[in-house]
């Protein structure tokens, strides 16, 4: 009986010892799965954290890839308001704002209270002109900044190749256009007339007794008679007409979309002024006259060549009948 109750006893002792033993392993196995929980909490922060990393960079990518495709998109044009296109597009993928203008000159700021004006400056002395933005988030403005070199550096180099250019096919002391480049610009007029049957008209124009002012008064003198001759030629011409210094004393007009007698009329008013023009130089006061010859496409040439020989023609002929005169080729033809 006494063993019974011992057995029994036992039996309890290894059950309970058997419950507390499992007891011990569920806490163990809930503490684990805690801090495997924890740890699982805490990778998904990091993946989490890592995921924004990745998509900060790929934006940043994406942003630094499209200020390149930007900038060369820029450097493919010369001209400032096709550059200022390219650029607003770009900036707006970039950037949210409601307005964007570009100026060459601001006469008043007042006019753009509501708007971020950044002087378009690489320093003191060389000013592209203004941008206008309005409703910029500050938070992108290091954006702006970094697109605004872009764009001034698209501007410097268009100025500086219409600067290039301009010195190219400009006479220097008089500002005309020179001789090669009239040349170039006459077959395109010729062609777009024929073309669209305008008609055309050419001058050629000769100081009158030139040599005789270079050797009396000197050559200064005489640079100061080509300006002036020059300016007033351009200033009795339309901004389509074509003003060149074709030799030493004799410049070259071409006249498009115009009928015989208006050219004739253009050219007696360029007669007419600069010899009634008293030229200061330093302290004497000269006057001058120019002879001038016509001629006419189509109906006195129909090539530059030919119609720069029959207009060369008529100048040959008013100097000979006196000076100081207008002679039409077709007159004496």
């Amino acid at each position: 009986m006494f063993c019974l109750i011992l057995f029994y006893f036992s039996l309890v002792a290894v059950f309970l010892l058997l419950i507390i033993t499992l007891a011990k392993s569920r806490l163990g196995l809930i503490s684990e799965i805690k801090e495997l929980r924890i740890k699982l909490n805490n990778l998904n922060q990091q993946e989490e954290r890592l995921k924004e990393e990745i998509d900060k960079k790929d934006k940043l990518v994406r942003e630094i890839a499209t200020l390149y495709e930007l900038s060369k998109e820029m450097c493919r044009f010369l001209d400032i308001n096709k550059i200022f296109s390219v650029f607003k597009e770009g900036l707006s993928k970039l950037v949210r704002f409601e307005e964007c203008l570009y100026f060459d000159k601001i006469g008043s700021f007042d006019d753009f209270v509501d708007f971020l004006v950044i002087p378009l400056a690489i320093s003191d002395k060389s000013n592209f002109g203004y941008l206008a933005i309005k409703g910029l988030d500050k938070k992108d403005r290091p954006k702006l900044d970094i697109l605004v070199l872009q764009f001034i550096s698209a501007l410097r180099r268009s100025r500086l190749y219409n600067l290039i250019r301009e010195l190219a096919i400009t006479d220097s002391l008089t500002k005309t256009f020179t001789h090669s480049y009239v040349l170039d610009r006459l077959n395109e007029e010729l062609k777009r007339a024929s073309q669209f049957e305008f008609s055309l008209a050419c001058l050629m124009i000769d100081i009158d007794n030139f040599k005789s002012i270079n050797d009396k008064y000197g050559h200064l003198v005489g640079d100061v008679v080509l300006k002036k001759v020059a300016e007033i030629i351009k200033n009795n011409c339309r901004e389509i007409d074509l003003v060149g210094r074709f030799g030493g004393e004799e410049f070259i007009v071409i006249l498009p979309m115009i009928d015989k007698d208006n050219a004739i009329v253009v050219a007696e008013r360029i007669r007419k002024t600069i010899s009634s023009v008293n030229i200061s130089i330093f302290d004497r006061i000269i006057s001058v006259s120019v002879s001038i010859g016509l001629a006419y496409y189509p109906t006195d040439a129909k090539s530059s060549h030919e119609i720069i020989d029959k207009a060369d023609w008529a100048l040959y002929r008013a100097k000979n009948s006196g000076k100081d005169r207008v002679v039409a080729y077709a007159r004496f033809d």
